[in-house]
């Protein structure tokens, strides 16, 4: 048989089930048909039936035909049979392969941002790569900015004045530097060069000096410092541990070589969260989701079928969320050690150079009482919201590609002396991705006020452009608040343009834009673009605009040591400093 307009738009196993199902009746039916063709009794033929116009008699109800034979009816009947048997069996089939309501609603908010999502800014520049290369690759960087132009007469006078900075690292010889330089009427004015490699620290500023200040890691720091003609005295002076101090030096520059053993590893502590803490999965578990009524979205630019699930969160399930995640957190060894550390060296640092910490507590003593403080915050914060949360329930409403494409849902917050009703409601209408498109309201109303957020974001990707643009606004029936960007990116040419600005009843408090190029650019590896105009505006009226550059590649060239005659920063004596002032 032909399938019917609009089958290929059925579920893939509802499709399926129901080709399996005309198959066996087509396949039973002629199994049937080829059983009538011989009389049960003596194996002869049986009359063929009439086709239409050709005399097909009139057949009474309930009264026996001799044209019917008594197998031909139970041929009949066991077509039927059969048929209904596969009906019956597929649906119940289909019953037990079909998605648990909870199941489909918590993939849908899993996957909103899906792991194996690649957004337009990592398609077009690589950003992730490029991040990962800084860390295995010799790279240099830097930026300019220069005064441009202000409403401000006395300030435009300096046109042409403003900062640069760079930075260069190699990872082969250990080497690297830093150069940061004020910038008159677009001539370098002064500059500060750094240099570390060979274990020395080296320092220049060329345009006031012509020394270059050096310190040398590589001998005893500790017998340094007490030899030093200048700060010998100065460190006894002020009690400061010369041997504590330079064993510390020593400690600092181990960590800062040591890459892999890095403190508050983020990812590693939500890894050990999702592992070691059943608050998501009890959460989960306490969700009750039933079908709903099914309703149409607009998802990447069409309209689309999505199936609704009633969806409700207890208050007692989010409280429980909450206080199962800040005991984990607060409780977590790591974490605590890694505190722990940052607290030893803050400590020591202070203990070094002749201070105390607060009731010279030590650094145990302190993050214990650091951590106690946070649990006691944390308890009095989720007992307030057991005070003020309620339930909440929801529409769900995913798409047959299992995504979030709209949500409605219910609450009350009882405040202090009133309950305010809140309503909202979120729609991902995708594209690219499935955010990129998005529009969203949040009304609460108590006492007769009523306050209404609004979140509308839209945006393109068709490999040749990329837009993005986002507005959030608050209005409280008095006033309106609110805050816009909005971003433009042109494949072939490079071209930018990026704008955002902070509004109070219409009128702009704070905007901020900024045009140019990309016009250098290796994904994943290098790019340089180009600021034509960078403009800081206050109010609608007084504005200050920048223009520069920006730049990130692996390393070209070999990196310099700052120029001068040497000094021993701690070898120097009274009368060489003197010289130097």
């Amino acid at each position: 048989p032909e399938p019917e307009a609009g089958a290929e738009q059925m579920a893939p196993e509802t499709g399926e089930a129901i080709a399996d199902m005309e198959q066996l009746a087509q396949e039973t039916g002629e199994a049937a048909a080829d059983a009538g063709h011989a009389a049960p009794e003596t194996g002869g033929p049986v009359p063929e039936t009439p086709q239409p116009g050709q005399g097909m008699p009139h057949y009474a109800p309930g009264v026996p035909q001799s044209g019917a034979t008594p197998g031909t009816v139970k041929a009949i009947i066991g077509v039927i049979a059969a048929v209904v048997v596969v009906v019956i069996a597929a649906f119940a089939a289909l019953r037990l392969m079909e998605k648990d309501p909870k199941d489909v609603v918590i993939a849908a908010f899993e996957n909103v941002h899906p792991k194996d999502q690649v957004y337009p800014t990592e398609e077009l520049f690589g950003t992730s790569e490029m991040m990962k290369s800084l860390q295995t690759t010799s790279s240099e960087g830097g930026m300019t900015l220069k005064l441009s132009d202000s409403s401000e007469p006395f300030i435009s006078q300096f046109a042409g004045s403003g900062l640069k900075m760079s930075a260069q690292n190699n990872l082969e010889t250990k080497e690297s530097a830093i150069n940061v330089g004020l910038l008159l009427n677009d001539m370098e004015y002064l500059n500060l060069d750094a240099y570390y490699g060979g274990e020395k620290v080296i320092m220049a500023v060329p345009e006031i000096s012509s020394k270059a200040f050096t310190l040398d890691l590589s001998k005893d720091l500790a017998q340094q410092f007490k030899d030093s003609p200048v700060f010998g005295e100065l460190v006894k002076q002020q009690g400061i541990d010369v041997d504590g101090l330079a064993l510390y030096i020593e400690e600092l520059k181990a960590q800062t070589e040591n890459k892999e053993d890095q403190p508050f590893n983020l990812d590693e502590l939500l890894n050990r969260y999702k592992e070691g803490c059943k608050a998501q999965d009890n959460f989960k578990a306490a969700l009750t989701v039933t079908k709903g009524e099914k309703q149409k979205f607009t998802m990447d630019g069409k309209e689309v079928n999505c199936k609704g699930y009633n969806t409700v969160i207890s208050k007692d399930s989010m409280v429980d969320f909450l206080e199962d995640s800040s005991e984990f957190f607060l409780q977590d060894e790591t974490l605590r050690e890694d505190f722990l550390n940052q607290l030893e060296t803050t400590v020591r640092l202070s203990e070094l150079m002749g201070q105390s910490m607060g009731e010279s507590l030590s650094a145990k003593e302190l993050r214990d009482q650091t951590f106690a403080e946070a649990e006691k915050s944390a308890k009095e914060m989720i007992k307030y919201l057991d005070r003020t949360l309620d339930d909440v329930d929801m529409v769900v409403y995913v798409d047959k590609k299992g995504r979030l494409a709209a949500l409605d849902g219910t609450t009350m917050l009882h405040l202090e002396d009133t309950d305010v009703d809140v309503k909202f409601h979120l729609e991902l209408k995708g594209g690219s991705y499935l955010t990129q498109n998005m529009s969203g309201t949040v009304e609460m109303e108590g006492d007769g006020d009523v306050v209404t957020l609004e979140v509308q974001r839209s945006g393109k990707y068709d490999k040749k452009n990329l837009t993005d643009e986002l507005s959030l606004s608050m209005d409280t029936g008095d006033d309106t608040f609110g805050f816009s960007y909005a971003t433009a990116y042109t494949v072939d040419d490079g071209a930018y343009d990026v704008s955002a600005k902070l509004s109070s009843n219409g009128s702009r408090i704070l905007g901020l834009s900024a045009e140019g190029a990309v016009d250098e650019m290796e994904k994943g590896k290098s790019f340089h673009m180009d600021i034509d105009k960078l403009k800081l505006t206050i109010e609608d009226s007084e504005y200050i605009t920048f223009k520069g550059e920006y730049y990130l590649r692996p390393l070209e060239d070999e990196i310099k040591v700052p120029k001068g005659e040497p000094m021993d920063i701690l070898g120097a004596d009274l009368t060489e400093w003197i010289e130097v002032i």
